[in-house]
């Protein structure tokens, strides 16, 4: 009877090879890595060797093709990963993008129209700053220019 033995316990370093003793008859082996190279499954083989204390019996490693991307041994022991929606961060993102995009914007076009009108706005401003010394305080000793309150 032919068996298909794992050679070494450790994980491969690659996830998608497979070693393998095959032992049985002659035959038996001659045929179990005949269905593997005709199925592409059979990457490389050593010569057939005897098995010990049976002289009827031979045994090969072959590395073969997995089927499918093995599990790592050690995988029940890590703990599991929890998996996040990751698309109200995506759309949290888009907001403040959006946000700081409309305000860089809206700073700029202030910018452009004061830098347009700026005479206007510092005559604006410096009648402003006159009419505030004209009108002064009331108990507060006047700057220099005469208002009503302070008699002098």
């Amino acid at each position: 009877m032919t068996q298909l033995a794992p050679t070494d316990p450790r994980p491969r370093v690659t996830p998608f090879t497979i070693d393998r003793r095959i032992s049985g008859t002659p035959t038996e082996v001659a045929a179990a890595v005949a269905t593997l190279r005709t199925s592409g499954r059979l990457i490389t083989m050593t010569m057939p060797r005897q098995v010990p204390d049976d002289a009827t019996r031979v045994w090969v490693h072959v590395r073969i093709l997995s089927p499918r991307p093995r599990k790592a041994v050690h995988a029940a022991t890590r703990p599991m990963r929890v998996v996040r929606r990751r698309w109200p961060v995506a759309a949290g993102m888009t907001a403040a993008g959006t946000a700081a995009t409309a305000a860089v914007w809206a700073l700029v076009k202030f910018v452009a129209a004061l830098a347009a009108v700026w005479p206007a706005v510092v005559g604006v401003l410096v009648l402003l700053s006159l009419l505030w010394l004209s009108l002064g305080r009331a108990g507060v000793c006047c700057p220099g220019l005469h208002c009503p309150g302070c008699k002098h």
